[in-house]
C-alpha cells in the first residue's frame, strides 16, 4: 500500500506542515465515516463466522433429514409392531381354545361317575380352576402333561387320544406277558 507522504513527494508537495494539516484532515474525515464503518479485520471475522454457521446449519440440516427418515422409518416399524402384537394376541388366543379343548377331552374323567374312584386319586396332580374362572393356558399345559402317562399306561381304561384330544390312536400298545418277552435274552 502506498503511503501519503509517497504521493505528497511525488507531486512535489514537500512542506511538513502541508503534509501534517492534510494528515490531520485525512484522519478526521476517516474517523467521522469510520463511526459507520466495520474495520475490515472485524468484517472479515464477521464474514468467516457466517460461512462457519451455514456450514453448520447445513451438517444439522443433513442430521434433522436423517433423523427424518428414522422418525418415519420408526413410524413404519411401530405400525408392523402393532400388526405383529395384534397377531400374536390372536394365535395366543387361538393356541388357547385349542388347547382348552384338548384338556375338556381329558377332563370329563374328573367329572364322571364313571371314573370317580380312580380320578379321586390322581386328582392332586391336576390344576382345577375356581367357580367362576378358567384355566391360562400354562395350567393347561400343565394339566395335559401330567394326564399324558395316565393316557400311555391307560389308566381310566380306554384307548389314549392323539394330542389334540379328538379320536383314539392308531393301534393299542403291545401286550407283553413276561418282562423277557420286552428284554430278549434275559435282562
Amino acid at each position: 500500500m502506498v503511503k501519503l507522504n509517497e504521493v505528497l513527494a511525488k507531486h512535489e508537495i514537500t512542506d511538513k506542515s502541508a503534509i501534517a494539516d492534510l494528515e490531520d484532515y485525512i484522519s478526521k474525515t476517516l474517523a467521522a465515516k469510520s463511526d459507520n464503518m466495520i474495520p475490515k479485520s472485524r468484517f472479515d471475522e464477521v464474514i468467516e463466522q457466517r460461512n462457519q454457521l451455514k456450514a453448520d446449519l447445513s451438517e444439522k440440516d443433513g442430521e434433522v433429514n436423517k433423523l427424518n427418515k428414522n422418525i418415519t422409518k420408526l413410524g413404519k416399524s411401530e405400525e408392523s409392531l402393532k400388526t405383529l402384537e395384534d397377531e400374536n394376541k390372536s394365535l395366543k388366543a387361538e393356541v388357547l381354545n385349542i388347547r382348552h379343548e384338548q384338556w375338556k377331552s381329558r377332563e370329563h374323567y374328573f367329572t364322571d361317575e364313571e371314573f370317580k374312584e380312580k380320578s379321586d386319586k390322581i386328582r392332586d396332580d391336576f390344576i382345577f380352576p375356581e367357580e367362576d374362572q378358567e384355566l391360562t393356558l400354562e395350567q393347561i399345559e400343565k394339566n395335559i402333561n401330567a394326564f399324558k402317562p395316565y393316557e400311555k399306561v391307560n389308566y381310566f381304561g380306554i384307548e389314549p387320544l392323539d394330542p389334540d384330544g379328538k379320536k383314539p390312536k392308531g393301534i393299542p400298545p403291545k401286550e407283553y406277558k413276561s418282562p423277557f418277552d420286552v428284554f430278549p435274552g434275559g435282562r
